[in-house]
């Protein structure tokens, strides 16, 4: 007899895109939870992945006594208490001073395939992502299409 595994479930998050940020959603005094993986996709999207040692850091403040400050290289705080060392969001953080170039777009690609491989790795959920540029908004943005099993969702990312 097989055993079925049982669905997996987040914490709901609703994505604001007026002011480009996510929230939990509340179902009375608790929170609600979410059985699909538009959760998941949106924290993967807009968690801060911890830059690599070699990335550029164009905002970065100088922290004279420490290079490779923690502060610096961000990160999702989770990521530390891991027992697999995985890391949690994306590196999409990196390209916020960039220009809309075709460079950029295939930057923004691999970010977002590296932040939702873990989707298909864990979840064993199919994931299919088209990242395109947006330049006719007043503000240059990605345009990030991401379709996870049965469910699609359409995402933008400014270039400020």
């Amino acid at each position: 007899m097989a055993v079925m595994a049982a669905p997996v479930t987040d914490i709901a998050l609703v994505y604001d895109p007026v002011l480009s940020r996510c929230d939990c959603v509340f179902a009375g005094t608790d929170f609600q939870l979410d059985a699909t993986p538009i959760s998941a996709v949106l924290f993967s999207t807009f968690a801060d992945r911890r830059a690599h040692a070699d990335d550029p850091i164009a905002d970065a403040v100088p922290d004279w006594s420490n290079p490779s400050s923690l502060v610096a290289r961000r990160g999702w705080c989770g990521d530390f208490l891991s027992a697999s060392n995985g890391l949690t969001g994306s590196r999409l953080w990196l390209l916020g001073r960039r220009k809309a170039t075709e460079r950029t777009r295939k930057d923004a690609e691999g970010y977002c395939a590296e932040a939702y491989n873990w989707l298909a790795n864990s979840r064993n959920y199919a994931v299919q992502l088209t990242v395109r540029l947006i330049s006719s908004l007043p503000v240059p943005a990605l345009g990030i299409l991401v379709r996870v099993g049965r469910t699609t969702l359409t995402l933008q990312r400014a270039l400020l």
